[in-house]
C-alpha cells in the first residue's frame, strides 16, 4: 500500500472505532512516515496549493477534470436554456 520510505497519512479519524490491529514490522522494515492529522487549519492551505502542481502531474489530475466553456458576459442567464416562444 506504501513505498518503502513513504508515509501514509491518516486524517479525520474523528470517533473512535476501537483497536485496529497491524504488524508494526512493516512500519519498520518499509521505514515509513506514519502522520495522524485530527484536521487541518488555514495555516495548512498555503502547503496544499503549493503542493498542486506536482501532484497534478504526479498523478495525472488533469484527466480527472472536464472543461465546459463559461459563458460570455454577452450571452443571458442560464444560457443553456432558450427563450421561451
Amino acid at each position: 500500500m506504501v513505498r518503502r520510505g513513504g508515509a501514509y497519512l491518516i486524517v479525520g479519524q474523528y470517533t473512535d472505532s476501537g483497536n485496529t490491529s497491524f504488524n508494526p514490522h512493516q512500519i519498520v522494515y518499509r521505514q515509513l512516515d506514519v502522520i495522524g492529522s485530527w484536521a487541518f487549519s488555514g495555516a495548512h492551505l498555503g502547503e496544499y496549493i503549493r503542493m498542486l502542481p506536482e501532484l497534478v502531474e504526479r498523478f495525472g489530475l488533469r484527466s480527472l477534470v472536464t472543461e465546459f466553456p463559461f459563458p460570455t458576459s454577452r450571452q443571458p442567464w442560464p444560457w443553456w436554456r432558450t427563450e421561451p416562444s
